[in-house]
């Protein structure tokens, strides 16, 4: 059987894939805003910016809420033995990137 839709059918599908498309491309340019543009608050238990802290939430967030380490304010050399803990309970991290998170730790939740 023939369909006998009218232009405004046929333009209608092509118009809901670009309004979609639309609002796609505007939640993803309002996700890159940062916070104070965006109007969002920014996360409290979030870890600061620098190296390492992606390194963080990965490896640290499997088991903790990276809002108890926002509060420790430990040393370096106790940092380090909580990661040298961390790996005896199935942290897995390679040298380098130890390096990495035990230097960002210190700085950002040092003494």
């Amino acid at each position: 059987m023939i369909s006998r839709a009218g232009p405004a059918r046929a333009l209608r599908l092509p118009l809901l894939g670009i309004a979609a498309a639309l609002w796609v491309l505007g939640m993803l340019w309002l996700a890159g805003l940062p916070a104070s543009v965006s109007g969002q608050e920014p996360d409290p238990a979030a870890p600061p910016e620098g190296e390492g802290r992606d390194l963080v939430r990965f490896h640290c967030s499997i088991c903790h809420d990276l809002a108890i380490v926002r509060q420790q304010r430990l040393s370096e050399g106790v940092w380090d033995e909580v990661l040298e803990d961390m790996l005896t309970f199935g942290a897995v991290f390679d040298d380098a990137q130890r390096a990495v998170i035990l230097e960002y730790l210190a700085a950002r939740f040092g003494q």
